[in-house]
């Protein structure tokens, strides 16, 4: 509801997305609430088998600021974590990783209701949490998806 300054550009396969977002919204309520606490810029680098984003956050130095969670959800299972990075197996997607956040964790899901979709319950849970940062300093985070 919030996006600003969008812009694409294409280079043979090569896609690059930005766009800037001077508020977020609420969770809550039946219609948007702008936040202008928050302001992010994020720009996405598409390419044939990778998908990256890198944000931007700004956080108003008014907002106590305990931790940022991250989750990616999918119908594989991880296999291996190296780092920041988790490994899958079978076919789609091949690697997670998020830099920027400090621990990751990786869940089974697959019988956990509020994991269930039209077409089958998802399988793998990455969570990626932060809970240190400098007042007034942006959060960046990058993930990158190979597939």
């Amino acid at each position: 509801v919030f996006f600003k300054n969008i812009k694409h550009k294409e280079n043979g396969e090569k896609i690059y997305i930005s766009y800037e977002m001077d508020g977020i919204c609420l969770i809550g309520g039946l219609e948007p609430k702008k936040d202008n606490r928050i302001k992010v810029k994020s720009e996405y680098f598409i390419e044939p088998g990778i998908i990256e984003r890198h944000d931007v956050y700004t956080i108003d130095e008014t907002i106590d600021l305990k931790c940022v969670v991250m989750e990616f959800a999918n119908f594989l299972k991880p296999v291996k974590k190296m780092g920041n990075k988790v490994i899958f197996s079978g076919d789609g997607i091949k690697s997670f990783e998020a830099r920027g956040l400090d621990i990751v964790s990786i869940m089974d899901v697959s019988k956990e209701k509020r994991y269930s979709t039209p077409i089958g319950n998802l399988k793998g849970l990455v969570q990626y949490v932060r809970d240190t940062f400098v007042p007034g300093k942006p959060i960046e985070i990058t993930w990158t998806l190979t597939y």
